[in-house]
């Protein structure tokens, strides 16, 4: 059943003829009506959610494609998406069935086989991403409408597994084993249709097959990538069109007075994580020096939120001077970092300026030769927060702590969980290898006239967040 907010045919003419007549206002029709623009930065590279690494691809991964579940940012608690139901029926066997009545763009219907497929492919071609399946040793189709997930051992992160961006579904019909082009838009089954892609510019468009749980408000929908003056002078324009500001702008920075600010808490973490194939890496005096020569600028003491269950603080807070920490074991740091996302510049000047007295800093903007990496990261759960941490561990340090993960996502009672949980979060300070920065909350802004779905008219409706608060566009409306 397609979603239609206004009268359409004959029926549209009437409506129109009395409005007409009596002088009321007609209804906003979100198909007929022109696009909600929202202005960013950073383009996304890719429409594969396998390879969708940055911050602009996972949020079009999150509005264009399915998953069996979702994760909700402000509870953490998992939501079905393209799943019916999931549930344990033995600790190492987790149970999905279907939702009835489900397709991708193309008109192709979505089944188990595609979902086996794309879990399967993400675990084949994902590299380190794809690590996070290691866990599933099998996947079964027990009936038509159901799939088995067996698993190496009990495993409660199971559904934020299923939630992240590199489980979502394809059309094995059309999709191989190589990263997906442009030609491969429809090969997904989301609440937006991808009707154009190009570097700077997106266009979506309501799915009216979806049956979801994202169903869209509105009809059409324009993505436009600006640097950060870029956007600052097209908001100083009133004939900008821009709707809405998702990041862009710099600390402190607002649109006009008259605009809505909707929160996203604790949605802007950033961290320095160590390049695992840089030899400096590997130096324990190195990483030692760049977690105490950062304390000035760290309000995160943790890798794990400060509100999420189970944070420890583990990486020291007060300033420390730089005559009272180790210098920087060698001549010089390369730090790189994607120049699009919003604040990333700006921090890595601080970070220069910061550890200059240590030695040379050089800042190497959208480059990946360097030895550190200034990252923004998203996620939502506390497994989402350790893996990069876990994957970018050499093999010996890694046999060293897998038990200790395996033991925490094993746990069955909340006490084990937070204990095991805390373990983790000193393992992850003592070796250094990602080194917590800043957080803060992250927001959205909307024009006058622009609103956020937040009423819900089903139970299982998901309002304008995606995993890891990557931006819903299907919760925007006019």
């Amino acid at each position: 059943m397609t979603r239609r907010t206004g009268p359409r045919g004959p029926v549209a003419a009437l409506v129109a003829l009395v409005l007409l007549v009596t002088g009321c206002t007609a209804p906003i029709d979100p198909y007929r009506s022109g696009p909600i623009v929202v202005a960013t930065t950073g383009s996304p590279t890719t429409l594969d959610p396998v390879f969708a690494a940055d911050a602009a691809s996972q949020d079009l991964v999150t509005n264009v494609y399915e998953r069996l579940l979702m994760i909700e940012p402000k509870t953490g608690q998992a939501r079905p998406e393209a799943a019916q139901e999931c549930k344990f029926t033995a600790p190492t066997v987790y149970l999905c069935s279907l939702r009835d009545k489900t397709w991708f763009h193309n008109g192709n219907p979505v089944t188990a086989e595609d979902i086996k497929f794309s879990i399967e492919r993400a675990k084949r071609i994902g590299g380190e991403r794809g690590r996070i399946f290691d866990v599933i040793t099998d996947i079964t189709i027990p009936s038509e409408r159901r799939l088995e997930f067996h698993l190496a051992r009990p495993d409660h992160q199971i559904a934020a597994i299923l939630a992240t961006p590199q489980a979502s579904i394809v059309d094995h019909r059309t999709v191989g084993l190589t990263e997906m082009a442009p030609t491969n838009r429809e090969s997904a089954s989301g609440p937006l249709v991808l009707r154009r892609f190009e570097p700077g510019l997106q266009e979506y468009e309501r799915y009216g097959n979806y049956q979801g749980a994202r169903w869209a408000a509105w009809g059409r929908f324009t993505v436009r990538q600006y640097t950060e003056d870029g956007l600052a002078r097209a908001l100083q324009n009133p004939q900008s069109g821009i709707d809405v500001v998702w990041h862009g702008l710099r600390d402190g920075g607002r649109p006009p007075n008259d605009w809505q600010e909707v929160v996203a808490p604790e949605g802007q973490a950033r961290w320095l994580r160590w390049n695992p194939t840089w030899q400096e890496s590997r130096d324990p005096a190195m990483r030692a020096w760049l977690v105490a020569a950062t304390t000035e600028l760290r309000n995160w003491d943790s890798v794990i939120p400060p509100s999420m269950a189970g944070h420890t603080t583990t990486f020291p807070m007060p300033p420390v001077a730089p005559g009272q920490r180790p210098k920087l074991p060698g001549n010089e740091l390369r730090i790189g970092y994607v120049s699009s996302v919003a604040g990333l510049p700006a921090l890595a000047e601080q970070l220069r300026f910061a550890l200059q007295y240590d030695g040379t800093i050089v800042l190497s903007p959208d480059r990946t030769d360097v030895a550190v990496f200034l990252e923004e990261i998203r996620a939502t759960t506390p497994g989402s927060y350790l893996q990069p941490w876990l994957a970018d561990l050499p093999a010996d340090r890694r046999a060293q702590v897998q038990p200790l993960y395996d033991q925490w996502v094993s746990a069955t009672t909340e006490p084990d969980r937070v204990r095991l949980l805390g373990d983790l979060q000193r393992a992850v300070a003592e070796d250094g290898t990602v080194v917590p920065l800043t957080i803060a909350n992250d927001r959205i802004w909307l024009a006058p006239d622009i609103q956020v779905r937040t009423n819900t008219e089903r139970e299982h409706d998901i309002p304008n967040w995606g995993t890891g608060y990557t931006l819903g566009l299907w919760g925007l409306y006019r």
